[in-house]
């Protein structure tokens, strides 16, 4: 019994051009969005730390509640010793909504116009919402990201230094944290 050889595609699964604008600016926003998302995970590391050393000069326990109920439990907790922890939290939450506003010409491009009627308009937005979605996760992937610094021309060394060094100093952060975590210790309550 023979088996068929496979035929591989010269092309990756998703071609990155697909999930680009036309042009140079859309692949500029994407890039600085990704170095914003990319610094908060190094802001929240940066944040427990100031937080567990402020409280230890302060001879005081490091002690972090997190209360999201509300927004305003939210803005209290911003003005904390941990307050860089909420601050990454929330700049995440809306890298990821400019995330979904940048990936949504993009869906509509691919979608095209509901029909008419009101439920074929309603799923219509429901399968545009998953599309948009799905558009931002695949433009966080480093093909769309090289493809993005591909069309940067000379600011994509700046760029790449940019990203390495955020990378860095994410790492740094984390490493920071647990000779912190046996000087100071903390607790968590959610």
């Amino acid at each position: 019994m023979t088996v068929p050889d496979e035929v591989v595609p010269d092309r990756a699964p998703v071609d990155p051009e697909q999930v680009l604008l036309p042009g140079r600016s859309d692949a500029t926003r994407l890039t600085w969005l990704w170095l914003v998302r990319r610094a908060c995970t190094g802001l929240l590391f940066l944040g427990v730390l100031v937080g567990m050393v402020v409280a230890g000069a302060q001879n005081d326990p490091a002690y972090l509640e997190v209360d999201t109920s509300s927004a305003d439990s939210v803005l209290a907790g911003i003005l904390t010793s941990f307050g860089l922890v909420f601050f990454s939290i929330v700049l995440r939450l809306i890298t990821g909504w400019v995330g979904l506003g940048f990936a949504y010409p993009l869906a509509r491009e691919h979608q095209g116009e509901p029909g008419s009627g009101l439920l074929h308009r309603a799923s219509a937005y429901a399968d545009r919402y998953a599309i948009v979605r799905a558009f931002r996760e695949l433009r966080w992937t480093e093909g769309v990201r090289a493809a993005a610094a591909g069309r940067l021309g000379d600011a994509a060394r700046f760029y790449a230094r940019l990203d390495r060094g955020i990378a860095i100093g994410n790492v740094v952060a984390g490493l920071l944290l647990i000779p912190a975590f046996f000087v100071f210790g903390i607790t968590i309550r959610m």
